[in-house]
């Protein structure tokens, strides 16, 4: 899979995050080179600098492509 910066990724199992409005642990790329993908998500607290992980680690973490229909104001809703 390609890894393309301004993406929005989804996990093979994905998690809420947060409390009472959970939303998914969904991941936006930032930055991406051939060894590091660097990312926003609502798991990264505000005022904290965005990770930055092995591409490799990132690739086996992701299981789809969401950008296409996102919620275009936020993060996308965990609804059970």
């Amino acid at each position: 899979m390609e890894i393309l910066r301004g993406h929005i990724y989804r996990a093979k199992r994905p998690k809420p995050s947060g409390g009472f409005f959970a939303v998914f642990d969904d991941r936006v790329v930032v930055y991406v080179t051939p060894t590091q993908v660097q990312y926003d998500s609502p798991t990264v607290r505000q005022g904290r600098k965005f990770p930055a992980v092995d591409r490799t680690k990132f690739e086996t973490w992701v299981g789809t492509d969401v950008t296409e229909g996102y919620p275009i104001s936020g993060w996308a809703v965990w609804v059970k």
